[in-house]
């Protein structure tokens, strides 16, 4: 039945899932629309997480926008793009409210439907915070505060270690260097290197975690069979 299912055959109907035809790629496309549009929307709620918009995050907040412009024609980071450009004489207060504005405006439409729509906000939220290298006290507060929110964030152990450490850095009141490399390590491992080290956008960029097997030349099954689970 699985077999029919997946090709088109039998009670669903010929071509309608068959792979890479026009029905599992408008799945697709709107599963991968949900993703970014949860993961921009965590980005800039982590963005406004300091209360203010730093000089180092713009070229960040610019990156992200291209990307989500480029991947899906979205109106709102174009207009992003276009204020991130004009000469105001108060520049980051006006980002802020322009930010503002935009979260305010996603969040009326979005609910987090999935499981995967809390992990992905999530990320663009770690993104945010983290996109100038310049972790803050109230940040980091600010995490702490949304893994508390969600069950489902605590069962990923990389996210109860990254609270854990973030709790343990703040019980004093104020971050040293060496505790916000610590957290800025463990947000690395959940999306990968800040804009402000790489010049790229986090979202759509594969995060470097250690230990990781890239090289599938290096899997060798030998007298074994296996199978491929899960959600494709």
């Amino acid at each position: 039945m699985f077999h029919k299912l997946l090709f088109g055959e039998g009670v669903m109907g010929a071509g309608e899932l068959k792979y890479g035809g026009s029905a599992l790629r408008r799945i697709h496309a709107k599963s991968n629309r949900r993703k970014a549009e949860a993961y921009w929307l965590g980005f800039l709620e982590g963005v406004l997480a300091s209360e203010a918009i730093e000089s180092l995050e713009v070229a960040s907040i610019r990156a992200e926008a291209e990307q989500f412009l480029q991947l899906f024609g979205d109106a709102a980071a174009a207009d992003l793009i276009q204020d991130l450009d004009t000469a105001y004489s108060d520049f980051r207060r006006e980002i802020f409210g322009i930010i503002s504005g935009i979260v305010d405006y996603r969040l009326r439409p979005f609910s987090e439907s999935s499981p995967n729509d809390c992990c992905n906000r999530f990320f663009g939220f770690c993104a945010g915070i983290a996109c100038d290298n310049r972790l803050k006290v109230i940040e980091v507060e600010k995490l702490i505060d949304r893994i508390d929110q969600s069950a489902q964030l605590l069962e990923d152990a990389r996210i109860a270690a990254l609270r854990r450490v973030a709790a343990k850095a703040i019980s004093d009141g104020h971050l040293s260097t060496e505790e916000k490399e610590d957290i800025g390590k463990w947000i690395v491992r959940l999306v990968g290197d800040s804009c402000a080290d790489t010049g790229l956008p986090t979202y759509g960029n594969t995060p470097s975690i250690d230990g990781v097997l890239r090289d599938s030349s290096k899997l060798v099954f030998e007298n074994a069979g296996f199978v491929v689970t899960g959600t494709f």
